[in-house]
Order: structure tokens, then C-alpha cells, then sequence
């Protein structure tokens, strides 16, 4: 008997259903999906996918520019603009750019990434207690 091949994007689909079921919230193309891995092109689809399984919930998608050559802001409201087309909450991977920049100057960065978006989630893996103090007394980078 020949088995019939599941397509990976059914599966993904599954999965999200059966998390948002379990009372949980989605996030997609984070660190657990390899994002530094996808293409372009393979995290539009992963938007497409998240957003056809979940219908109108909502969802956390990451914004990474790593590889990617330009201005920093730019880049990520690019990829904040496509994460929010598809009606997902963008959370920004921090760009090994900003690390060494003075407090101000990294707050002041991402006041401006972050500008006109209603919702806006940072990720960042760099401890640095003095930042971590200030992002969490303020209820959001946008002033």
C-alpha cells in the first residue's frame, strides 16, 4: 500500500490550530523555525499559512534583517510592513548593528522602527540589565 505524501503546509496549519485550541498565541518564523534560514519568499508563505489557519486571531511573526544589506530602520519596517499585512504583531530580532550602541541611541533606533505600528514586541538575546530596566519600565518603545 503506498503511503500519501502530507503536504508541510497542512501540518504547519495543524500545528497552529491545535496551539491557538490549547489557549496559547502563535508565533511564527521565530528562532524554532530557523528564521536566519528562510527565504524571503518562505516567510511570506509562513505569514500566508499562519494567517489562513487562524483565520482572524491574532499572531506574533519576527522581523530579522541579519542578513540583509541597507539602513537598519528601513529593513525592518520593510519586513514589520509584510508581518502586518498579514495581520500579525511583528517582534523585532535585534541586528548585531545595534549592538554597542549607547542606550539613547538604540532606544531612540527603535522609537523610530517602531513608529505607527499599534503593536510592536522586541527580542533581544544580548543581556544587558541596563537596557532590560529601561524597556520594562515603559510600556512600549514608542514614546
Amino acid at each position: 500500500m503506498r503511503k500519501m505524501a502530507v503536504s508541510p503546509s497542512r501540518c504547519f496549519k495543524k500545528h497552529l490550530q491545535a496551539t491557538h485550541r490549547a489557549g496559547l498565541m502563535n508565533a511564527v518564523s521565530m528562532d524554532t523555525a530557523y528564521v536566519n534560514l528562510l527565504s524571503q519568499r518562505e516567510r511570506c508563505e509562513v505569514l500566508g499559512w499562519a494567517r489562513e489557519a487562524l483565520g482572524k486571531e491574532s499572531f506574533v511573526a519576527a522581523a530579522f534583517i541579519e542578513s540583509q544589506e541597507g539602513d537598519v530602520v528601513s529593513l525592518y519596517r520593510r519586513q514589520m510592513d509584510a508581518i502586518s499585512a498579514h495581520g500579525a504583531i511583528p517582534i523585532i530580532f535585534q541586528t548585531v548593528r545595534l549592538h554597542g550602541q549607547a542606550d539613547q541611541k538604540k532606544i531612540a533606533i527603535y522609537q523610530e522602527i517602531c513608529a505607527g505600528y499599534p503593536h510592536v514586541l522586541g527580542f533581544e538575546l544580548i543581556p544587558d540589565s541596563r537596557l532590560t530596566e529601561r524597556f520594562s519600565t515603559r510600556r512600549s518603545f514608542v514614546a
